[in-house]
């Protein structure tokens, strides 16, 4: 779940219903949506398990404005021809596309990982 203008920084499920406490019901995706625009708070975490029904969506995609193909418009308009479904991901997810925060995902997986974080520690208290 994101909350607030950040929202605008990645694909979002609108979801037609939820199944149980962690299984939805997706009617499509909106890729960066302002906040205003957002169907829901549930972000995609580009975690994909497709059916080959998607290949021929895809072969069809245009090319975006970017360059790039996106998988979230192929997924988007395959919810249109059959039901597809989401699963609510309980965990930490690190977003990598900016400088910042990837420097922020280094950090935090640096410091939670045994050998690398007491030294890591040591020298941000020295730094800061």
């Amino acid at each position: 779940k994101v909350v607030g203008p950040e929202i605008s920084s990645y694909g979002v499920a609108s979801v037609e219903n939820f199944i149980d406490d962690v299984s939805v019901k997706i009617n499509g995706l909106v890729e960066k949506p302002t906040l205003d625009e957002a169907p829901s708070d549930l972000a995609i975490a580009s975690g994909y398990l497709l059916t080959p029904d998607v290949l021929s969506i895809l072969e069809q995609e245009k090319v975006g404005p970017d360059g790039e193909i996106r998988i979230s418009d192929a997924v988007d308009e395959l919810c249109t021809v059959q039901d597809v479904y989401g699963r609510i991901i309980d965990g930490d997810y690190h977003d990598t596309g900016t400088p910042e925060r990837y420097i922020q995902t280094v950090i935090d997986i640096a410091l939670a990982d045994d050998k690398l974080g007491p030294d890591l520690r040591e020298h941000l208290r020295n730094k800061l």
